[in-house]
């Protein structure tokens, strides 16, 4: 292995809320040939953790107990590889071409050992400070600006450390490893003047470089070290300095005190204010000074303040006999209050009375409840029927005139007329038997919580997410990847037609506005949250009348209308939307669609789980992920399985997942004598997913509709091959046409081939791990979801 050109030292301690931004800088330098070798000094809080999310392969952590900054360095020392050795604290920040600059310098300048530049100071957040004036830092500003000037009038880097220590830290060190060769490193008696030990040691023995740009952000908080312990960091500056100096010819000059105090230690160190405590006073002073400016300008406020007190005491006299006569009126309010009283009880009387017809409507609602099975018996033969209709959608999908008529035959049909009139006899009946309006947010073992941001930035534009309802997966989802990924730039919240409890996710404000909601309430809703953008996510059919409403009360509101239309179904369209985000081409074209104000945006998934690491790929082994429902599979989709296992007897069958079809598969699968050759695992737990996947060679969607499904990109993120019908979206996420087809014996065919040829199928899940990144990773939604916010906030400002 290449030795690295630079070791970057970063020692650790007790800094959770800045490690991460100082990593970070490391990574973002320009010059990319660097080691970095971090040391956690035995941090008492989050640092360690904060330390090992970093997976770059450049990275070195270590961990310690706490033995001091120096003797951490100094470990990182004996550890570095490098050419150039440089030193980062775990509160500072480096600007991104300090590595290449600093490289440069000391190749053009192959006599110099000891490499500096100006620094930046910032606060806790990060905010470069530049106020002299500011109570809190105004001094630190005026102490390095004094230092400066004092290395720019000496033209002498030696005389003007003597005074004052105008490097500043140890993380703006820049040094040639070789220098350790001949100097001893940092020295770990000292807590605190450890580098200007170090400085004042090889300075004096060793060229010195100094760049005049500020390449270093030096972090000001109130847990800096240096503000701790002032008179021990004054002792340690006088031991650093008599340790660290030889002065060297002191002994030959004769006892004469002008020669003497004429050296360079002396004029130095006569001018260093921790050496020579008159420096100090005459800077006291001069506070003492300012101080006393100060505190005359407050006491004329203060006089004005009692002014303006004396004011108030008078209209405060004033209040008072108002206050008396608000009294009297109290008193003969308490008598209209016991008449209110009286006719409470009277009202309340009549409320028992009402009760007791409650009771009897909730008895002829139970009756109702049994009358349902009927229309749950009528709603099943719909539901086929509308399989069926979907089925001739699918095969017309390339046919405009054909799928409109088809459309036509579907919603003109008894099926589709007793499926809308199940529904809404349903959620009406639903919201009798439960009127409460608001679920109690509870929450069980199986609620997400959604991960704020730590940090937001202030003045964040409001987003409203309108979806029917908020159960697990889809819509839901993808309204928490965003509140996740954009909550620190985008304040949301959600408003919901169906709330579940339990909570499916918690840690978002949801909003409940039933079916009967009006559209009135919407509008208030909106202005009152001074929404500036709603994100309507569409699904249609049965809620149509829910969203009719919220696209209605958006007519009246001035704010940014997004429709996300998430299944082939035809939108609602207006011209007061601003833009339509489909979740696929085959989505967008299953009607017609407003092209200037259409994009395409593919739904995202968290790929770090399904991931293969070094699991093996097996050769025998064919599959699917699915419920299996009618909504995604067909009674028939077991036939292609079975069709690989009569031709390649040797292959293996895993079905995952349960459903409406789970025991009909397995019938048919016995029924051809194949049992031996599949494995039905019903439904099984999220997170052991990706244990299935990585027992497959080949996986097969057989379904016969699929706006854009998750179990593919799974599949592909896991390096395996995908095939399948010629069927929906599927054509746009597997990225081959010669992995789909049209019948089972096709389909058949290609898989048999794939299990027989290793080096094709390896070759296509690579091709597929690297598709499904760039295109289907929630990572990828979310940069698309946050361009289209940013397009559309800038046009509307425009």
């Amino acid at each position: 292995m290449t030795d690295p050109c630079i070791s970057v030292i970063v020692p650790a301690y007790n800094h959770e809320s800045y490690i991460a931004s100082a990593l970070q800088s490391v990574f973002q330098q320009t010059f990319a040939d660097f080691e970095l070798i971090v040391i956690d000094d035995g941090s008492k809080d989050n640092t360690w953790w904060e330390i090992q999310q970093f997976t770059d392969e450049r990275m070195r952590a270590f961990r310690q107990e706490n033995r001091g900054a120096a003797a951490a360095i100094n470990r990182g020392i004996e550890m570095a590889r490098g050419r150039y050795v440089t030193i980062l604290n775990s509160d500072d920040v480096y600007h991104p071409e300090r590595f290449a600059l600093c490289s440069a310098y000391m190749e053009d300048h192959p006599d110099v050992r000891v490499l500096a530049t100006r620094v930046e100071p910032i606060d806790s957040e990060g905010a470069v400070l530049n106020d002299p004036e500011n109570p809190d830092y105004g001094y630190w500003l005026k102490w390095y600006r004094e230092a400066l000037a004092t290395v720019k009038r000496d033209d002498d880097f030696f005389f003007s450390l003597l005074q004052v220590n105008f490097v500043v830290s140890t993380s703006n060190l820049f040094i040639r490893s070789d220098l350790f060769q001949s100097e001893k490193p940092f020295d770990p008696t000292l807590l605190y003047c450890h580098d200007y030990e170090f400085l004042l040691r090889t300075i004096s023995r060793h060229s010195f470089g100094f760049i005049e740009r500020p390449l270093l952000q030096y972090r000001l908080h109130p847990t800096n070290t240096i503000r701790t312990e002032s008179f021990l960091k004054r002792f340690e500056v006088q031991y650093a300095v008599f340790r660290a100096l030889t002065f060297d010819g002191w002994n030959d000059l004769p006892p004469n005190a002008l020669k003497r105090m004429g050296t360079i230690w002396y004029r130095g160190l006569e001018r260093n204010p921790d050496i020579h405590p008159r420096r100090l006073l005459d800077a006291a002073d001069e506070q003492i000074r300012i101080l006393t400016d100060k505190i005359g300008q407050k006491d004329l406020e203060l006089q004005g303040l009692a002014d303006r007190i004396r004011m108030k005491d008078g209209e405060l006299k004033q209040l008072s006999k108002e206050i008396r006569s608000k009294d009297l009126h109290l008193d003969q309010v308490g008598h209209e209050r016991e008449d209110i009283r009286r006719e409470l009880i009277r009202k309340q009387a009549e409320c028992d009375s009402l009760r007791q017809r409650i009771d009897a409507l909730d008895e002829a609602l139970k009756r109702l409840e049994a009358d349902c099975t009927e229309w749950k018996t009528r709603m099943h033969r719909a539901e086929i029927q509308l399989v069926e209709a979907d089925a001739q959608i699918a095969t017309a999908r390339h046919h405009t005139a054909e799928k409109e008529r088809i459309l036509q035959e579907i919603f003109a049909s008894k099926g589709w007329k007793w499926l809308t009139r199940y529904r809404d006899i349903k959620i009406r009946l639903s919201q009798s038997l439960h009127p409460s309006s608001v679920p109690s947010p509870v929450t069980d073992e199986k609620t997400y919580h959604v991960r704020l941001p730590k940090r937001v930035r202030p003045n964040r534009p409001k987003v409203i997410h309108a979806l029917a309802n908020f159960l697990t997966g889809g819509s839901s989802r993808l309204v928490v990847d965003l509140v996740e990924y954009l909550g620190d730039r985008y304040d949301q919240e959600v408003a919901s037609f169906l709330i579940p409890t339990p909570l499916a996710y918690a840690g978002v404000p949801v909003h409940h506005f039933p079916m009967e909601m009006t559209v009135d309430a919407i509008t208030a809703f909106l202005k009152e949250k001074k929404a500036d953008l709603l994100h309507v996510h569409y699904w249609g059919e049965g809620d149509a009348a829910w969203y009719r409403k919220v696209f209605q009360a958006a007519e009246n509101w001035k704010g940014i209308l997004i429709e996300n239309v998430n299944t082939p179904v035809v939108p609602y369209v207006h011209e007061r939307i601003d833009h339509y985000v489909y979740v696929s081409e085959y989505a967008r074209d299953f009607a017609a669609y407003v092209a200037e104000k259409s994009s395409v945006i593919y739904p995202g998934s968290d790929l770090k789980l399904f991931n293969r690491g070094d699991a093996p790929i097996p050769d025998d082994v064919i599959g699917m992920v699915y419920r299996l429902d009618p909504d995604k599979l067909k009674e028939d989709a077991i036939d292609v399985f079975i069709e690989v296992v009569k031709r390649r007897p040797t292959t293996h069958v895993l079905i995952v997942g349960g459903g409406y079809f789970f025991e009909t598969y397995r019938t048919r699968v016995s029924e051809q004598g194949a049992s031996a050759n599949f494995e039905f695992t019903h439904y099984i737990p999220y997170v052991l997913l990706p244990e299935y996947y990585r027992r497959l060679s080949v996986f097969v969607a057989p379904v016969w509709k699929e706006s854009f499904g998750q179990v593919s990109p799974f599949a592909m993120s896991m390096k395996i091959p995908v095939v399948g019908y010629r069927i929906g979206a599927l054509p746009e996420i597997i990225g081959d046409e010669s992995l789909l087809a049209d019948n089972v014996h096709d389909l058949a065919s290609i898989i048999v081939d794939l299990l027989n040829d290793r080096d094709k199928r390896q070759a296509i899940g690579e091709r597929n791990f690297k598709r499904v990144h760039e295109r289907f990773s929630v990572e990828a939604m979310i940069e698309a979801y946050e361009r289209l916010y940013i397009r559309l906030f800038s046009e509307r400002t425009t």
